[in-house]
């Protein structure tokens, strides 16, 4: 099996190098826990540490099913110990030892002893860690592997987009690049899934229904990069028939972000610099689980590179938040012990969806009238009721009307006589409006915000925001009905079908 060198945690190993501390290493299971154990040890060999002062256990073992017990391990291990120089103790699955925090915080008392620890996730909680240990330590949160560790886990490649494509369907554990097809894969993360579920989650959460919890894992993968509410999670899944209420929601939630299936990350209020209490955004911890769960519906390229730009920004140590400012959204607000970072994300359409929409898209524009996407423009602004000498001095709409609209309605009906709008009313006025909507089918969405008393509210900034998502949405899945944009959400904006009608179909916001 290719090793493949994870230097971000290695580093943070060497970091901590003799050093009072207990180091435990926490993350999802087959993420690599073991490995970067075995890595730090090949290191400290290099550095001169002998091999009488380095003791590995790894008690799944059978091997080493007498030193489960207290007593045993604690007299295996005393006499190993050097009282001259150090010695590096590891402990791998260390819950299946009785009372282990006894042992740990024993040992950590030597001077001359540096200790580290994995520990399944049922065990090694992080909310649990301090409670366990009562001596000093320092958690190490481990990921699967980053995209860049995944191109070197593959031997390195010149063909990136390939390389990527790859990454997000097949798996980001580290196991399957040893396995040679998608079904292959598949078993093996069912195999991780179903452990995490009924291992990690169900026996020692002792939640009651584990169909419930992965219909809220099903729920959440989808939603990744929305912003979420127990609240609204609870009420979706009720619509739908999954009757739960809020503080079960929670307590779902709770555990699968304790076993490092899925992270919450809160959002930052850039102006006051503080985080707010509500509405955050969850992501899965790979995207291949993403595939395995949802099938078919998993593949969204804005969502998935969000996913997988927060997982980075994680590897590489920062805390990352949503950033909020005023009515605006910044996608990541990044911060290390030295900056502050913004990123905005974005994922660009295919070479399939760009063709699909050269020959279905147009873009309204007061001074070029129709653009076609792929149309080189010189960049301007403009106002619909500019009058320039080239019109006559007509307003800019007057000139443009009687061709644009003769133009449309032929390139609408040359195609299925169904005209999607989504400009904004004021490119309206490039057309003869009343003729448009006479001639050929006008279906136009309306995006809303629920307000706390009941009524519903369109948001500029937002009804934008949707309308360019739409768009994107559209050319990703070649849609060719208007019925068919039901399956449309974004940022908590779902169908809403008691509202509207096909041709003024609703989403709307809930508060």
């Amino acid at each position: 099996m290719k090793r493949i060198e994870r230097t971000e945690y290695l580093n943070k190993l060497i970091a901590f190098k003799d050093k009072s501390l207990i180091k435990v290493i926490t993350g999802i299971r087959r993420c690599g826990k073991s490995t970067i154990m075995e890595i730090y040890r090949d290191w400290l060999k290099k550095q001169g540490v002998h091999d009488d002062q380095i003791i590995y256990l790894n008690f799944e073992d059978y091997d080493f099913y007498e030193l489960r017990n207290p007593h045993n391990l604690y007299a295996y291990i005393k006499p190993l110990v050097h009282q001259d120089k150090m010695t590096y103790i590891f402990f791998d699955e260390i819950q299946h030892v009785e009372d282990f925090p006894d042992i740990i915080n024993s040992l950590n008392l030597k001077p001359t002893v540096d200790l580290y620890i994995t520990g399944s996730n049922a065990y090694m909680l992080s909310s649990e860690i301090a409670t366990l240990l009562s001596g000093r330590y320092v958690e190490i949160a481990m990921l699967p592997l980053s995209f860049r560790e995944y191109v070197e886990g593959i031997g390195g490649t010149d063909n990136l987009p390939k390389a990527y494509t790859d990454y997000i369907t097949r798996s980001s554990f580290p196991y399957t690049l040893e396995l040679d097809s998608p079904a292959e894969i598949s078993d093996y993360l069912n195999g991780v899934y179903n452990t995490i579920v009924v291992k990690d989650i169900m026996s020692r959460k002792k939640l009651p229904d584990v169909m419930m919890l992965e219909s809220v894992i099903r729920f959440t993968a989808d939603n990744i990069g929305n912003i979420l509410s127990t609240k609204r999670i609870a009420d979706i899944m009720t619509a739908d028939g999954r009757k739960i209420d809020q503080k079960t929601v929670e307590r779902y939630l709770t555990a699968l972000c304790e076993t490092f299936f899925v992270y919450e990350t809160k959002r930052y209020n850039i102006k006051g610099k503080q985080l707010l209490k509500t509405l955050g955004k969850y992501y899965l911890v790979d995207i291949g689980l993403r595939r395995m769960l949802l099938g078919s519906r998993s593949f969204d390229a804005g969502r998935i590179l969000e996913d997988i730009v927060y997982l980075e920004l994680l590897h590489r140590q920062q805390k990352v938040y949503i950033g909020k400012m005023d009515n605006l959204e910044v996608d990541f607000v990044a911060i290390d012990e030295n900056n502050i970072t913004y990123y905005q994300v974005a994922a660009t359409l295919s070479e399939e969806a760009l063709e699909y929409a050269q020959k279905h898209l147009w873009i309204t524009c007061f001074l070029y009238g129709l653009l076609r996407p792929m149309d080189a423009v010189v960049p301007y602004r403009m106002e619909h009721y500019v009058s320039l000498e080239t019109t006559n001095d007509k307003p800019i709409n007057h000139f443009w009307r009687d061709k644009l609209t003769d133009v449309l309605i032929a390139s609408v009906q040359a195609d299925d006589g169904i005209l999607l709008h989504l400009s904004t009313e004021e490119y309206e006025h490039l057309f003869d409006w009343k003729r448009v909507c006479k001639e050929v089918t006008v279906v136009q969405p309306h995006f809303y915000i629920r307000q706390k008393d009941g009524s519903l509210k369109t948001q500029a900034v937002w009804a934008k925001s949707c309308r360019g998502a739409m768009v994107r949405f559209i050319l990703n899945n070649r849609l060719v009905t208007p019925e068919e944009l039901s399956g449309f959400s974004y940022e908590c904006f779902e169908f809403a079908p008691q509202l509207g009608d096909t041709t003024v179909p609703h989403f709307v916001r809930e508060a």
